[in-house]
């Protein structure tokens, strides 16, 4: 089974995540491992409430950031390994993200989201990889997968309705993609 990128079921996409059951290309998975545990994790909520917030964390070193302002925002970090970092920082409304560093050390992943309505998805496997997604205005759709070592991709949107993904497999990748305006679709693999 696959899931589409969209941001109609933002929680459910999240909760499935979290859950271990959605892998990260897509598929649906019966024999979750991330398991749980804990290092350095904060969770910061403010504005109307309505938020959704998890952290999953196994292993040694890891730090994770979440802070939600505004309303209605739903997200959750998983990582495993050694020495990961990911932030989530949502304001506005109706934002969905998630950020899975399933293996690996040394990996960094950030999800900014301002305005109303975004998807935002974030997952590394492999060592020394950097992601980030920037998301303003409205209903974006943005997903970055990458697996292997030393990668980088980094996706901003502005405007309104925006669908990107980047998926890197094998080291030393680069991307870096950027969408302004309206209704506009990019995939680059």
């Amino acid at each position: 089974m696959t899931v589409a990128l969209t941001s109609k079921c933002t929680r459910c996409l999240l909760v499935a995540l979290a859950s271990g059951l959605l892998l990260l290309d897509g598929t649906v998975s019966a024999d979750p491992d991330l398991g749980s545990g804990s290092e350095f994790a904060a969770i910061l909520g403010g504005g109307n409430g309505g938020h959704w917030a998890r952290v999953d964390q196994v292993g040694d070193d890891h730090e994770a950031t979440i802070d939600q302002s505004g309303n209605s925002h739903a997200a959750w970090i998983g990582q495993k390994g050694t020495g990961n970092t990911a932030t989530i920082d949502q304001g506005g409304s109706g934002h969905g993200a998630a950020i899975l560093q399933k293996s690996g050390s040394n990996n960094e992943a950030h999800i900014h989201q301002r305005g109303k309505g975004h998807l935002g998805l974030i997952g590394q496997v492999g060592s020394k990889n950097f992601a980030e997604i920037d998301q303003a205005g409205t209903n974006h759709a943005a997903k970055i997968l990458q697996f292997g070592n030393n990668n980088t991709a980094t996706i901003e949107q502005s405007g309104a309705n925006g669908r990107t993904a980047s998926v890197q497999a094998g080291p030393f990748h680069l991307d870096y993609l950027r969408q302004e305006g309206n209704g506009m679709t990019f995939s680059m693999q």
